[in-house]
Order: C-alpha cells, then sequence, then structure tokens
C-alpha cells in the first residue's frame, strides 16, 4: 500500500522457504498482481521487484509496472543466488505527501526457476 505519494513503499518479502547450499542460480521470475485495488492511481502508479542477492551483495531492479504478468529469463551473467529475496515496491505519483485513498497491490504471485 502507498500511504505517501513520490516515494517507493516496500511491500511484502519473498525469500526461499529453505536455504539452498548449492552454488545455484535464478534462471527466471515470474510474477502476476491485479490492479484492481490502484484505483484512480493506476495511471499514475509504478510498481518494481526489488531483487537483493545477499551473496553477491548487490540488487537488481525489475520494472513490474508495464507488465503486470510476466515471465523475465534472468541473463547468466548476472548470476543472481538462488537465496535470493524479492520485494514488491509501490510509488503512487510524484506529489509527495500523504494519500487519503491510497493504491496497493492485495496480492502477488512470484515463482521462481532455478539452475544449478
Amino acid at each position: 500500500m502507498a500511504l505517501t505519494g513520490g516515494v517507493w513503499n516496500n511491500g511484502v518479502v519473498l525469500g526461499p522457504e529453505f536455504r539452498i547450499e548449492r552454488a545455484s542460480r535464478v534462471s527466471a521470475l515470474e510474477w502476476e498482481y491485479p490492479t484492481t485495488k490502484l484505483g484512480e492511481w493506476h495511471d499514475h502508479s509504478d510498481a518494481r521487484l526489488l531483487v537483493m542477492d545477499f551473496e553477491a551483495k548487490s540488487s537488481w531492479v525489475v520494472d513490474a509496472k508495464a507488465r503486470t504478468k510476466a515471465t523475465m529469463i534472468v541473463p547468466a551473467e548476472i548470476e543472481l543466488s538462488a537465496n535470493c529475496l524479492v520485494v514488491l515496491q509501490l510509488k503512487a505519483g510524484d506529489r509527495v505527501g500523504r494519500i487519503y485513498r491510497p493504491p496497493y497491490i492485495p496480492v502477488i504471485k512470484v515463482g521462481v526457476t532455478y539452475r544449478y
């Protein structure tokens, strides 16, 4: 939920249910979410996935606004660890300040495909 305009608001943080001990990497990210609760903010909001890889001490941003249902192949040279976290972020417009009818994404489905 974006309670303040013009800033990225963190939503749900998704992580693996168990730690993968082998040196496995992410080969694809898949996501889907509804836009019905964005309301009048639909055309003025942005959504992105922030992928954080603690092994490589790096992060990667994926624009999720353009495609609310998509599969993205992760280039092999990125070497994104299977033990990464995915954070949904939502930004409502450029107006700074409190939003009285805040937009939100009620649910998101994220799938990760791994390669060893």
